[in-house]
């Protein structure tokens, strides 16, 4: 008995931990909020292990961007996403429909001198052969401008 309140407690910890989503899914069968947030931590990974091609695949334009541009623009931006506990904080999503969602949170972001700046904001969400892609125009605005 006292081994299965411990499971309770300790899993309700994990669970409610600041600036992480819960993991649920809407009675209408959408994705939990859950899976939104690790698509765009998993975007945010790409982008600071350098891995542009990848990370074009997994965001949508709502206009045309060639691949190349995007990499030279976001190679030659003046930061990227901070690593652990910095990268990704006060998460919140919310879903316009099965397709779209809005995620909310706070970025950690570390400049070219290493020092780590935050930037708190919204990113469009658009579920693409069962991904959430973020906008890219989202995407290259949080990396800022060139030499920055």
């Amino acid at each position: 008995m006292r081994f299965a309140l411990l499971c309770i407690l300790c899993g309700t910890i994990l669970c409610f931990r600041p600036g992480t989503a819960i993991a649920s899914s809407d009675m209408d069968g959408h994705p939990a909020e859950l899976e939104v947030q690790r698509d765009f931590e998993t975007n945010l990974d790409l982008w600071r292990d350098g891995r542009y091609e990848e990370l074009y695949q997994r965001t949508y334009a709502e206009g045309s961007r060639s691949r190349e541009t995007f990499i030279r623009r976001i190679t030659a931006a003046g930061r990227k996403p901070a690593c652990c506990w910095e990268k990704l904080q006060e998460v919140t999503v919310s879903k316009c429909s099965g397709k779209k969602a809005t995620l909310h949170a706070r970025i950690g972001l570390e400049n070219r001198f290493g020092t780590t700046e935050y930037s708190t904001r919204s990113f469009r969400m658009k579920k693409e052969n069962g991904v959430w892609k973020p906008a890219m125009s989202d995407i290259l605005s949080l990396a800022g401008k060139a030499g920055r």
